[in-house]
């Protein structure tokens, strides 16, 4: 039977003070055959619940504390390639599991009508298990931002950030990851100027500065534009440089030979 269940309750600890809870989960039983005729093996489950906290410090400051912890199972068929000749894919039935928690405190400040900072600290740790891949994982992330409105015509947007990231892998019959544990830095700066050209014309001028360990030094410019020459009309284009930051698997992995291994299991 499948079905889902979800539970959510907050109130305030005093004046200014609030706080929430959630709990849900689902179930989803197998869905017949697939297009083989084969038991589709697609059976999954999952748990979620966490807390966030909203404290109005004063009423220039507002801390945020939250958490959330989560737990997922599922049935999963995985094709993996035989190395050795002729080609062919040995379809092999699998579980993967997957759990993991997160926390995560917000200060913000406004020290005038026209700034603000804020600065942000997360960590997340979780464990992923399947036929392929066998990981777990810590990081933790922390970032400034300060936003300020010079006049009225230019709103500047900085900040920093850093990210640390270990992971530990176990071998699996299908891969290896040599050295099984490392560990990651990330370090980014951004700046970005919102400019009011007029009433009903504003640009975006901005760009973000990353070091990451695989690459070095990546720049992601950006541009914007957005018209509104009505209440209920706009129109908008941009250009910008996006990159993403290479994973260790992409130079740690080491594929092996599993086919007869797979085979006699």
């Amino acid at each position: 039977i499948d079905g889902s269940l979800s539970l959510r309750y907050g109130g305030s600890i005093k004046e200014n003070h609030f706080y929430r809870v959630y709990a849900k989960g689902f179930r989803i039983n197998d869905n017949g055959d697939d297009i083989r005729g084969a038991d589709a093996n697609d059976r999954w489950k999952q748990g979620r619940g966490g807390t966030r906290f909203d404290l109005h410090l004063n009423d220039d400051e507002l801390l945020t504390i939250q958490g959330d912890y989560f737990s997922t199972s599922a049935d999963a068929d995985f094709l993996i390639p035989d190395l050795l000749p002729p080609p062919n894919l040995v379809r092999q039935g699998s579980r993967e599991n997957h759990t993991g928690f997160n926390a995560l405190t917000r200060w913000t400040k406004r020290y005038s009508d026209t700034a603000d900072l804020q600065l942000q600290a997360y960590v997340d740790t979780s464990h992923y298990e399947s036929l392929v891949v066998d990981e777990r994982r810590t990081t933790f992330d922390i970032e400034f931002q300060n936003r300020i409105e010079l006049n009225d015509r230019h709103e500047i947007i900085w900040g920093v950030g850093y990210r640390y990231s270990r992971d530990s892998y176990d071998s699996t019959v299908v891969a290896i990851l040599d050295p099984d544990d490392d560990s990651t830095n990330l370090f980014s700066l951004f700046l970005q100027d919102n400019i009011r050209v007029n009433d009903v014309l504003k640009l975006t001028i901005g760009t973000k500065l990353e070091h990451n360990d695989y690459i070095g030094i990546e720049f992601q410019p950006t541009r914007r534009a957005s018209w509104t020459p009505t209440d209920h009309q706009t129109v908008w284009a941009a250009v910008s440089r996006a990159v993403r930051t290479p994973n260790r698997a992409e130079n740690d992995i080491r594929l092996l030979q599993v086919s007869d291994v797979i085979r006699d299991t």
